[in-house]
């Protein structure tokens, strides 16, 4: 292994190792040979900038589903071995907004609701964290603007993000109601399971990103259908698909 290592051109090394290395020690090389490649090693073949995208999504993905410290020292140790400097701030196309801008924005009538402070995803968290970054957050953002909502959403809001637990410490904070990001409109269908915390576990919908899907969204269309066929076959989101495709169509719209 060293003496491949030492013939090897100063490029090589860097693509094979994501740093600039002058030597490998005997601990070094014994590492590498010694790798458990379901936890140590990945591959990726990038192509272009669909396959970056992607991976990149995964990246995201996989970093959001680890606590803290975790993520923290993983994205430390990726920045190191692609020798890519971090810095202090992020970048202002990934800045949040500020609190100036958030009393300027509700001049013009936009509101504002509670989304916890460090965006954790909570049913990972201690009973402690949870209920802290709930609070906490309600409390700053009333501290800042009159322009707030007594609603909470929560960091990424899939069913696995949230419990009971959460749902009992957004009603304690003072909420009125909170949202997931199940897509689907707020029926006793859906809330039934929580019984009394019903309306701290309300579906909502992504704001579409063309006309014809708003469209449907807000007539009830694909609820409609989807209730005609008793619920069964395709879910939801996929007949809302189908429907703003075909209403897309009828306008003369590229689907």
């Amino acid at each position: 292994m060293q003496e491949l290592f030492y013939r090897l051109p100063e490029e090589d090394i860097h693509t094979r190792f994501f740093q600039k290395l002058t030597s490998l020690t005997d601990v070094a090389a014994q590492h590498l040979c010694s790798v458990d490649y379901e936890k140590e090693m990945a591959f990726a073949a990038v192509i272009g900038p669909p396959e970056r995208e992607r991976i990149q999504q995964d990246l995201l993905s996989r970093l959001e589903w680890i606590t803290a410290p975790e993520r923290e020292a993983t994205i430390t140790s990726l920045s190191r071995h692609l020798d890519v400097e971090l810095s202090e701030r992020p970048p202002a196309a990934c800045a949040p907004i500020t609190w100036d801008e958030v009393r300027s924005v509700a001049k013009r009538g936009a509101t504002f609701g509670p989304h916890t402070v460090t965006h954790p995803i909570l049913s990972m968290e201690t009973d402690e964290v949870c209920r802290w970054e709930i609070e906490e957050s309600y409390r700053r953002l009333r501290q800042e603007t009159d322009a707030y909502v007594p609603v909470f959403c929560y960091p990424n809001g899939e069913p696995r993000a949230f419990g009971r637990r959460e749902l009992d410490v957004a009603q304690r904070a003072g909420f009125r109601a909170a949202l997931t990001t199940v897509p689907d409109y707020a029926t006793s269908r859906c809330v039934r399971p929580w019984g009394a915390l019903g309306r701290f576990a309300l579906p909502r919908f992504p704001y579409p990103e063309d006309r014809p899907h708003v469209v449907l969204t807000v007539t009830g269309l694909p609820r409609l259908q989807w209730i005609v066929r008793g619920g069964r076959g395709k879910t939801l989101s996929e007949v809302m698909g189908r429907l703003a495709a075909r209403s897309m169509l009828c306008a003369g719209l590229p689907e």
